[in-house]
């Protein structure tokens, strides 16, 4: 999870995704540059339980940026098999890990997972169904399922080791 801006946002996901994790999993915070040296980093810190690790970004990276070094980091553990990236605000459903986990085959090679995004507002309209490629070449969250989907968005997915691997 990629961190940047408000601690009780981030907390709030945090416990979110925890509560839905298996015991030995582990979880990662990027903090991207606001401030985890001062005030900022140390609320963080008292917001996440222990079993959260935060790694420090001197700087924004961005969100790719930031998703890509904490990719770096879980795969430098060989026991991981599988990733599930989220943005900092997602609340998962109950159960939400377990269904995508679920969907995922090997013999498939169905090894990378979209879930579909709702905003929290009053409408809970949808945010995303994944990415989709427009003929411009312009990429854009999938609103509708008559478009084509092109992969899953960070903001929730699952993904195998071996398919990032393999990348």
């Amino acid at each position: 999870m990629v961190h940047f801006g408000e601690v009780s946002v981030t907390a709030q996901a945090v416990a979110c995704a925890l509560a839905q994790a298996p015991d030995d999993a582990r979880f990662l915070v990027l903090d991207n540059g606001s401030g985890a040296g001062g005030a900022a980093g140390e609320a963080l810190r008292s917001a996440c339980p222990p079993r959260v690790t935060i790694l420090r970004g001197e700087r924004n990276l961005g969100f790719a940026a930031g998703m890509n070094l904490l990719i770096g980091e879980a795969l430098a553990d060989p026991v991981v098999g599988e990733l599930l990236l989220l943005n900092n605000d997602t609340l998962g459903q109950s159960g939400f890990h377990a269904a995508m986990n679920r969907r995922l085959d090997a013999v498939r090679r169905v090894e990378m997972v979209a879930a579909r995004l709702v905003r929290a507002d009053a409408a809970r309209s949808i945010d995303s169904l994944g990415i989709t490629l427009y003929r411009s070449g312009l990429g854009s969250n999938r609103k509708r399922t008559d478009e084509r989907l092109l992969g899953p968005t960070g903001g929730c997915m699952l993904v195998t080791r071996r398919l990032l691997e393999e990348l």
